[in-house]
């Protein structure tokens, strides 16, 4: 698809590719499989505070996968000891794979470009 950008005189072309898409979405799930893992090791540690940390570098580690992730402790009635870690994954598409399909090339339109 061709697209042009009047302000900032250039001429976008979009480009799909189903193996770019293949290729993207299969990084996606690795990532989103590693960090899930992640949180399934329970690592034997019941502490409020220690869990949090754990969930913390885990999401540091994995910042852009981390954040689209909603993550529930719960604790028993005296907030001790952890008694469950649930999480959801709260968007399906990814920031970085906003548009894995699609590939942006861009380019001074002809009428801009310079004469020898």
């Amino acid at each position: 698809m061709k697209v042009v950008d009047e302000e900032a005189g250039e001429v976008r072309l979009h480009c799909h590719s189903p193996k770019r898409e293949e290729k993207e979405n299969g990084i996606n799930r690795r990532f989103c499989e590693r960090f899930e893992a992640g949180l399934a090791s329970p690592r034997g540690e019941k502490r409020p505070a220690l869990v949090q940390e754990r969930i913390g570098k885990l999401k540091q580690r994995s910042f852009w996968v981390g954040r689209h992730y909603e993550i529930t402790l719960e604790m028993n009635a005296e907030g001790s000891t952890v008694t469950r870690l649930s999480w959801e994954q709260k968007r399906r598409c990814l920031r970085r794979m906003a548009a894995p399909t699609t590939t942006t090339l861009a380019r001074a339109p002809a009428s801009a470009a310079r004469s020898p």
